[in-house]
Parts: C-alpha cells; sequence; structure tokens
C-alpha cells in the first residue's frame, strides 16, 4: 500500500536502497524488532514527504513495537533472497504478536502486485481484526463461521492467516483459500460489477453462440418456450436461467459465491463491499428487470443479490446453518431495503422474499419499489396480494422454517397485514419520487395511486382506498381529456372506476357505487366500438397496401357500421371517447379516398373525402399535424390525377412543410412526398426540376437502403422524366435498376408497381424499335394488373392500348384493331369517371383506321407538353390529342436504324409516355 504511493516516483531499486538504510539505521542489531514510530518515520523518509504523517500513521496497525522478517519483505520486492538484513532468530519470521505489541499490516496486496502472475482479489485489503466468514471443517459437520482475523504469518511462498470464529473454532488457512470469504453484510455487488457483468453476458452469447436451453418459459412446464434451441434473448431471460449460464459454471471450481470473483473478472470495479441496498425479488422475473431497478445508482452504490452474494454449491449453502443468513446484510441501519417489481409482482410468490419483507418491517426498515416503470402496467388488487398456497421455496427444510417463523406473528393474516404496511410506505415514496419525473410524472403518480388503493382495500381501508382510486381517475380523465401523451388505457380507467365501485360498496355507499359500475360498463362498451373501429381500419390499411382491394373494400362497409354505433354510444352520454369518434370518422373517410382514388380511379370523388378528413384531422389535431398532413398529402394525389397540378404542387409542399417539423430528411414519408411532388412537377412540363428532385431522392434512397422497395418506384420515376425527354438509354437504364430490385424484394405485394415499370420499359424500347422485348414487359404488365384490379379495369385498358400500339408499329392494324376493341369496351363503362381514357382509346382507333405508326402519348404527357391547364374540367381531349399527335409528328425524328425507319408511316417520331397505373 505504502509503496504504491511512490511507484511513480522512484524506481523499484531506488526505492529498495532507501528502505534498506532507514532498516539499518533503526535496527542495528538486525534483530528484526522496529517500533512503530520509526517504521512510521521510514515510510515519511522513503516517501520524501509525499504522504502526510497522519496518513502513514493510519497504514500501521497501533503498536509499540513490530516484528519484520527482512529477507521475506524484500524477496517480495526483489523476487531475489536478501543477505543484506536477515533476522538473528528464526522466531522472528513470524508476525505473530509479541507481548505488549500487535502485527504489523500485511503489505502482501502492495508486494503482490508486483508478481508477474498476480491477480485481485479482495483478500488484499483484510488485516488483522478483519472480520470474515471462514469454512470450519469438523468431524461429523462442516459450516460457515463468522469470525475474526487475529494473525497473520508471513511466509517466503504466501501469507497465511488465523481466524478465530464466534463459536470459539480456530481456522488457519492461506489468504487466497477458497474457504476464507467476506461476511454476509459485505458482500455487495456493486453497480459498475453489475452492468459489466450484463455486458458480459451479452459479449459471451454472441461469442460463444449460447442458445437457450429452456424447452418452456414456466417452472410448471405449462407453456412451450418458442425460442428453445435458438440464440439466447438475454432480455428475456430469467433470473434462474442467468445464474445457470453464468454464475454457477464461474464458481464451480472453487465452490465460492459469484462475489468472491469480482475484483478478478472486474478489476476496475475491484472486490465486494459492504452493501448499501438489499434486493428482494425472484429467480422468475426477468434478469434485465433486477438491473434496471439500480440504474439511477451510481457505480460504487453496492447491492446485497443472493444469487451472486451466496454459495452456489449444495454442500456449501450459508443456509445449512443459518436459517436467516440475509438478515445480517438487511437490518444495517444503513442498508436500503428494495423490492424489484415487475408487472406479475413474481417477487410475492417467493416464500423469502415474504419473509424479507416481514423482517424489513419488523427492523423499521424503508421499503423502496423498483423500477418504478414496471409497475406502470400494474392495475388491481391481485398483483399486492399474498397467497401462500402459490409461494414456493427450493428447500422444504426453508419452507417449513419460513412458516413457522409467520405462525409466531400469527400466521398469513398477520404477514399480509406486515407486508402491507411496507408496501403501503413503498408506495407513497414511490408516489413522491413519480411527482418528481419531469416526463410522465402525473400518470406515474396515478398508478402508484391505484395499487396503493388497492392495498388499503385489502387492509380493510376502505375509505382511504377510495380517496386515492378517486383522485387516480379525476388524474386519469384530466390526461385524456387533455390530450397529453399517457399510456393510460380505457382497460385501466375501466378496472379502476371497478375498483373503486368495490371500495364504495364495501365503505357502506351502494348507491354511489352502483353509478360508477354503469359508469365503468358504459365506457367499456365505447371503448369496444371504438377498438372495433380502428381494427376495422387497420385491416383495411394492411389488405389495400398488400393489393387485395376488393377484400378491402368490404371492410370498409363494416367500418361505416362500427362509427355508427360509436356515434349512438358518445350520444347516450357520459365521458371518454366523444372525440373518438370523430377520429374514426376522419380516419373513415381517408380510406375511402383511397379505395377510390388507388383502386376505382375515382379520383374527383376521392377528393371530396380527404377534404372531409382533413378537416376533421385538423379539428381535432391541428393543421401541423402529421396526421393531418397525411390526408392532404391523399389529397395531393387525388388532384394530380385530375390534373389538376399547380394545387396539387402547392400542397405537396404544404405536406413537406410539415413533415421536415417532425420527421429525419431521410425518412420514407419525406422521401415520397418528394417523389411525388417530382411527378407532378413533370405533370406540369418541368422537367428539369422534376428530374433534380428525383436524382436526389433515388441519392438518399441508395444510401439508405439500397434494396428497398421505394428506391424502385423513384427509379421509375426517374426514368419516366428521362424518357419524356427522349433519353431513352437512360430511362432504360432506371427502369432495369428498379425491376431488380423489384425481382429480388422477399414477399413484395405491389404488382401494380411492377406493371408501372414493366410498361415504362416497353414504352422506352418503341423508339428503336425493340417490339419482341416490349411485348414480353407489356404481358407481365398486363398479367400483374389483372392480378390486382380485375380484367375489366381501366388500368388493365391502359396496358391494352400500349399492346394494340406495339401491334401497330409492326403493321398488324387487324390485330391492333381488335386489341383496342378490348380496351374501348373498359373505357365506355368508365367515362363518368376517366373520360380522358375514352378519348384516348377513340384516337388510337382513329390512327389505326389510317393505318398509321405514330405512338400517341398518354394523358399525362399531353397535358404536360401540350394542355398547361390546372383545371381538368376545362380540358378539351379530343382536341388535346389531336394536338399530341402534331406534336409527335413535327418533333425532330431520333435517330434508328433501318426496320426503325420504316415504321414511320408519316415521318413522325414515335413518342410515348408515363406507364399504365402510376400513381
Amino acid at each position: 500500500r505504502i509503496l504504491s504511493y511512490h511507484s511513480a516516483m522512484a524506481p523499484m531499486e531506488v526505492i529498495m536502497q532507501d528502505v534498506r538504510r532507514a532498516f539499518q539505521r533503526l535496527d542495528p542489531g538486525n534483530k528484526g524488532l522496529v517500533s512503530r514510530s520509526n517504521l512510521a518515520n521510514v515510510m515519511l523518509k522513503v516517501l520524501q514527504g509525499q504522504v502526510p504523517e497522519k496518513d502513514i500513521l493510519t497504514m500501521i496497525d497501533s503498536s509499540d513495537l513490530c516484528m519484520v522478517d527482512y529477507e521475506a519483505f524484500f524477496s517480495w520486492l526483489s523476487g531475489q533472497p536478501s543477505s543484506e538484513l536477515r533476522p538473528k532468530t528464526p522466531a522472528a519470521a513470524n508476525l505473530k504478536a509479541q507481548p505488549h505489541a500487535q502485527k504489523l499490516q500485511s503489505s502482501f496486496a502492495a508486494s503482490a502486485s508486483l508478481h508477474e502472475h498476480y491477480k485481485p482479489d479482495w483478500r488484499d485489503e483484510l488485516r488483522v481484526g478483519s472480520q470474515v466468514t471462514v469454512w470450519v471443517k469438523g468431524e461429523q459437520k462442516s459450516g460457515w463461521e463468522n469470525g475474526e482475523v487475529s494473525h497473520m504469518t508471513v511466509s517466503k511462498d504466501d501469507l497465511k492467516l488465523q481466524v478465530n470464529t464466534v463459536k470459539g473454532k480456530t481456522w488457519e488457512g492461506p489468504m487466497r483459500s477458497p474457504d476464507l470469504l467476506p461476511n454476509m453484510g459485505d458482500r455487495g455487488m456493486k453497480v459498475g460489477h453489475l452492468r459489466a457483468f450484463v455486458a458480459k453476458c451479452r459479449s459471451r452469447i454472441e461469442e460463444e453462440q449460447i442458445k437457450d436451453p429452456r424447452t418452456h418459459v414456466d417452472f410448471e412446464k405449462n407453456h412451450p418456450n418458442p425460442q428453445h434451441g435458438e440464440l439466447l434473448d438475454f432480455n428475456s431471460a430469467p433470473t434462474g436461467l442467468v445464474v445457470d449460464l453464468f454464475v454457477r459454471p464461474d464458481v464451480r471450481e472453487r465452490r465460492v459465491p459469484f462475489v468472491d470473483l469480482l475484483a478478478q473478472q472486474f478489476p476496475e470495479f475491484g472486490g465486494p463491499k459492504q452493501a448499501t441496498h438489499f434486493a428482494s425479488h425472484s429467480w422468475g422475473s426477468l434478469f434485465v428487470d433486477l438491473v434496471a431497478a439500480f440504474t439511477d445508482l451510481d457505480d460504487e452504490d453496492a447491492i446485497w443479490i443472493c444469487c451472486f452474494a451466496m454459495t452456489q454449491d449444495a454442500e456449501r449453502l450459508e443456509l445449512v446453518d443459518n436459517d436467516e443468513v440475509f438478515a445480517e446484510s438487511l437490518r444495517r441501519k444503513d442498508t436500503a431495503h428494495v423490492l424489484v417489481c415487475d408487472k406479475p409482482m413474481h417477487a410475492l410468490t417467493r416464500m423469502w422474499v415474504l419473509f424479507e419483507l416481514l423482517r424489513s418491517v419488523q427492523f423499521g426498515k424503508t421499503l423502496y419499489l423498483r423500477p418504478l416503470k414496471a409497475l406502470k402496467n400494474m392495475a388491481g388488487n391481485s398483483q399486492c396480494s399474498i397467497q401462500m398456497s402459490k409461494c414456493g421455496c427450493a428447500r422444504e427444510h426453508d419452507k417449513i422454517y419460513i412458516e413457522g417463523e409467520m405462525e409466531k406473528i400469527g400466521g398469513v393474516k398477520a404477514l399480509n397485514s406486515r407486508v402491507r404496511q411496507g408496501l403501503v410506505g413503498a408506495f407513497q415514496l414511490g408516489m413522491q419520487e413519480a411527482s418528481n419525473v419531469k416526463s410522465g410524472g402525473e400518470e406515474g403518480v396515478a398508478r402508484m395511486r391505484a395499487l396503493l388503493g388497492s392495498v388499503y382495500a385489502e387492509q380493510g381501508q376502505h375509505k382511504e382506498a377510495v380517496v386515492e382510486l378517486q383522485g387516480v381517475l379525476q388524474t386519469a380523465t384530466r390526461l385524456w381529456h387533455g390530450e397529453r401523451p399517457h399510456t393510460i388505457s380505457q382497460v385501466d380507467m375501466t378496472d379502476w372506476r371497478l375498483f373503486l365501485a368495490q371500495a364504495l360498496s364495501s365503505a357502506g355507499n351502494d348507491t354511489e357505487a352502483v353509478e360508477q359500475m354503469r359508469i365503468a360498463i358504459r365506457e367499456e362498451e365505447k371503448c369496444t366500438a371504438q377498438r372495433a373501429g380502428n381494427n376495422i381500419l387497420l385491416l383495411y390499411n394492411t389488405l389495400r397496401r398488400s393489393g387485395k382491394f376488393v377484400e378491402a373494400g368490404n371492410e370498409l362497409v363494416k367500418a361505416e357500421d362500427a362509427l355508427r354505433k360509436l356515434r349512438a354510444l358518445v350520444a347516450s352520454g357520459g365521458t371518454g371517447v366523444g372525440s373518438s369518434a370523430d377520429s374514426i370518422e376522419a380516419e373513415l373517410h381517408l380510406k375511402v379516398g383511397q379505395q377510390l382514388s388507388h383502386y376505382e380511379w375515382r379520383h374527383a370523388e376521392a377528393e371530396i373525402e380527404f377534404r372531409a378528413a382533413y378537416k376533421l384531422r385538423v379539428n381535432l389535431l391541428g393543421a401541423d399535424h402529421v396526421r393531418s398532413a397525411l390526408a392532404l398529402y391523399n389529397l395531393a394525389h387525388a388532384l394530380r390525377r385530375t390534373h389538376c397540378v399547380v394545387e396539387a404542387e402547392k400542397i405537396y409542399r404544404e405536406v413537406l412543410a410539415v413533415q421536415v417539423q417532425h420527421c429525419d430528411p431521410q425518412h420514407l414519408d419525406v422521401l415520397n412526398t418528394r417523389m411525388n411532388l417530382a411527378i407532378d412537377l413533370g405533370h406540369q412540363g418541368k422537367f428539369a426540376a422534376a428530374r433534380q428532385e428525383l436524382e436526389d431522392v433515388v441519392k438518399l434512397h441508395r444510401a439508405k437502403n439500397p434494396d428497398h422497395p421505394k428506391l424502385a418506384i423513384a427509379l421509375v420515376c426517374l426514368g419516366d422524366v428521362h424518357r419524356y425527354e427522349c433519353q431513352w438509354k437512360s430511362a432504360q437504364e432506371k427502369y432495369h435498376a428498379a425491376l431488380a430490385i423489384y425481382n429480388n424484394a422477399k414477399n413484395f405485394e405491389h404488382p401494380n408497381e411492377i406493371a408501372w415499370a414493366c410498361v415504362s420499359l416497353a414504352l422506352s424500347q418503341f423508339p428503336a424499335m425493340e417490339l419482341d422485348a416490349a411485348e414480353v414487359h407489356l404481358q407481365r404488365a398486363l398479367e400483374k394488373n389483372v392480378e390486382l384490379f380485375g380484367e375489366a379495369h381501366v388500368a388493365v385498358a391502359q396496358v391494352l392500348a400500349h399492346q394494340g400500339t406495339l401491334q401497330r408499329l409492326r403493321g398488324n392494324f387487324d390485330a391492333a384493331r381488335e386489341v383496342y376493341a378490348r380496351a374501348m369496351d373498359i373505357y365506355e363503362h368508365a367515362k363518368d369517371h376517366h373520360a380522358e381514357g375514352y378519348h384516348w382509346i377513340r384516337k388510337h382507333m382513329k390512327l389505326c383506321e389510317q393505318r398509321s405508326k405514330v405512338v400517341l402519348c398518354t394523358a399525362v404527357e399531353a397535358v404536360a407538353k401540350c394542355g398547361g391547364l390546372d383545371d381538368a374540367a376545362a380540358i378539351d381531349w379530343a382536341t388535346l390529342f389531336d394536338k399530341a399527335v402534331e406534336l409527335s409528328r413535327l418533333e425532330a425524328p431520333i435517330s434508328l436504324s433501318s426496320p426503325a425507319q420504316d415504321a414511320f408511316e408519316h415521318g413522325g417520331r414515335t413518342d410515348c409516355l408515363l406507364a399504365a397505373g402510376a400513381p
């Protein structure tokens, strides 16, 4: 210890020389006897005044005369025998106290640190007078006994200790013996140790690929473990499993408690220390819950945890000789008692925990509940009730002993009363702590009060329970109506109100109890109707996203019925879910609009639904809420698809302004909005701006997730812009890259996106007369659209029209006419909501009659290049398509091969546009 102060100031050889010279002056007779004051002077001189004298004196036992074995001392320092100073008598090699003298404190720890194979050990801090526990062997019985270090005998190879036990026995053994352990109260595992242990376990799981050995997740083996044989999920591992996998294997050889190994395994935190906290917990609870109970403590705080503090060897259990060995740590005045909580409160099913709680109350301890967040999902009185038939012990002897101790205080009833005294105090303390939490503190107080109310009710203090539960409901109602973030569910509210009714009835107020029960039932009915509506809408959304539009549409009818029921319940009065009906109605308008727009292509009707959804969302949440922005986002889609592109652009930019307030610029929603804004810019003929926006979106997608289908759709959009600008090769590169992503995507369920990419690729192949390849892509697109929409959908008609054009380019006008006729039949029935399609196919059929090979662009490109209008109702589609044909003939022809040149009957250039089914 002393030398460690000086090790940085001088080489070890210099220190040894100084020590030798000092001893020669003080002990000229080389007897090995040095007074305490002279020994202090030696150290003061060696340390050159770097350490105050008072600190030196505290390092040396109060002794008038000390024995020094010079040879052993310098052997430890240098590893070589010393001939300069040698005691004259062999007896001087023993540091046993002489008359009127005590031993010199061992310097074994400091000197041992210089040895090559030194390992840190808590025993390095031992000295004469230290309190320890030793394994005393007997002829018939062996066991652990507390005692005090009385002698420390130095030899050249080791340090031997003698311990006098409290039972009058003497133990002798080497300092590193596994039979020498700290007293039970000094077996605290520091929080730093605990955190390091968790990190080590997680690392070992990955490095050693440790599998979950449990066939069942419960002790009774009623529930099979779905993760059996899989890589262990440490977060779901109960404490008992952690002990089996990571504690017992490490202590098996030395047969010691895990705390004995702390200094070796985690030297940065040293060895165990006197416990500042005592943990009562269940081995069936998650180990991470145990750790979470102490996350707010410092690394140096120490916790007494039974699985680490007690020996795991069946033949060396401390409980064999002491049924209340835990009490040594718990009864200390400055030790805090912590009950480790989880949602089912497993701890209250352990007889040992109940016994610890009983002793805690008897010791006058304050009980702390940790972690507080584990209590927020608890409700009702079942979690805090004690049912002895469900409480167990690993050893039958322990169970018999604990039951006997309980009978001494009046049995289970008295135990319940005593334990709940501690729980009441703990909940009251928890409420004070929760009220100091900046975020969610009010909710935390409410949940604590609910649990406190249930404890009061169990104790028969019904008036006190009523006060607490009424306060809980007031707080919860305020949180609900204030729209503040919280996790209080309607189930919580119903349970708390029913518990209040029970307490009121028990307190003699049956009239109020009946009214509270009626309110609870009415609110539960509203909640059920609300959940039904929300669940139906969620199901619709999932079905729609997976392309099952018909089935999704059927769910909307059910959602409308659920909304009517909810409106009727809200009209009946009471509190709770009034605004929820408006929320569901807003969601229903949104989903109906999506069904109309995305599936039926009735975009004008969808616009009405989206505007209604937006209005409701703004009233409920405000215009700057992301849910309001979602309604606007869909409204912009509908407007763009009806060619109101200027208004759509404005709305897309409003949506972006809201999204960037809440999301990262690389968030998928932000990138989707930017992509659709670019589509709209292209629709307006602003190709350069559209291309720039899409190139940035593609770059961000590739950096974040190069295999995501959203990258594929962005590539298709970018390819379309290149195609509008007659950059056929660049367009095809984008389409091929998109299809590669789609082909490799697993469980991808959006065939319309694949159809879009295939049609766009085929159209880009028309100018070079790559008609065979285009035919393959168009056929795939047709199959995908038929799969999704059915054979009579406008999306199918668009692909048929492109297939008819392909036949015209080949000169197969009869075949083209047949295909166009199939498309016309579909468009004829969609004239009321898709007028441009009807006029588009009529122009195709007219070109076919003229035996023309000019490629007519789609409505989107016609608006972009010829229209310049933002009012869909004012568009004269027949005139617009006539202009598109003339533009195709006037534009400069591109460079084609001879077969391609033959395709131009009127000398015009083939031109094409957006894929069928494009969003």
